[in-house]
């Protein structure tokens, strides 16, 4: 019994970190690689190496979602990467493969993890916060998107990559736990 406690209690943590921001999960078919929120109020928000190991193992696809606390939303994937667009700024990596929302002309011209995360030709991201959207460990205005403006109080952000593993449905989620139900029923029972 006190194993079933002991993973009943590891599944709805797992769970509760996966709803504890706003960011998606996974992003068309590419797994959640880092997610922070950026704070307007706060300096350094971004984590150390946001892209874990993609940028060692030259992931081919990549992806970021954006949501501002507004409810201005927006993400951007870009696929058929290769390990000369790896840690590299300033010139011509890809255009997007798919763009919703706030992301409008998003041709990526930065992909790094040491000075620019990610960054983008002429993105002006459809926000009164930025009119040039790039993850930047530098801080502007309270933000590591080189925002131009205050008042935008967060930002959630998540970063995906085909280095990343995609997680299963909520749904086997859910029928794990009542198997799991269905074992301890059967061992008290």
């Amino acid at each position: 019994m006190k194993t079933i406690v002991k993973s009943l209690a590891s599944m709805l943590l797992l769970l509760s970190t996966q709803l504890a921001f706003a960011v998606p999960t996974s992003l068309e078919g590419l797994g959640l690689v880092s997610q922070w929120r950026d704070a307007e109020n706060t300096l350094n928000d971004i984590p150390n190496d946001p892209w874990g190991i993609s940028d060692n193992v030259f992931a081919d696809s990549v992806g970021i979602y954006v949501e501002f606390a507004n409810g201005i939303v927006g993400s951007a994937t870009y696929v058929g990467l290769d390990a000369s667009d790896w840690n590299q700024c300033c010139a011509f990596i890809a255009t997007p493969d798919t763009m919703t929302g706030a992301f409008t002309n998003a041709d990526l011209h930065g992909l790094n993890h040491s000075s620019l995360p990610m960054a983008w030709g002429q993105l002006s991201i459809i926000s009164p916060f930025s009119n040039n959207f790039d993850l930047d460990y530098n801080n502007q205005n309270g933000s590591n998107f080189r925002a131009s403006a205050t008042g935008w109080d967060y930002v959630d952000i998540g970063l995906y990559s085909s280095a990343a593993a995609v997680p299963a449905p909520a749904s086997l989620f859910l029928i794990g736990l009542g198997l799991l139900g269905l074992g301890a029923r059967k061992r008290l029972g």
